[in-house]
């Protein structure tokens, strides 16, 4: 087993909605589920270790 780590960040984001605080979330999310694309791309290239 290893350990993993991923990644990323927003600064340029743009939003659909009137208050931009309000974008915040998909903006949040979408970082985050980068980040897990990069975690699992790692497991998948230790599936040998298993």
């Amino acid at each position: 087993l290893g350990t993993y780590s991923g990644r990323a960040q927003f600064s340029d984001w743009y939003t659909i909605y009137n208050q931009s605080v309000l974008g915040v979330g998909t903006a949040l999310n979408k970082a985050f589920t980068q980040a897990m694309q990069q975690i699992r791309d790692q497991m998948i290239a230790d599936t040998g270790k298993f």
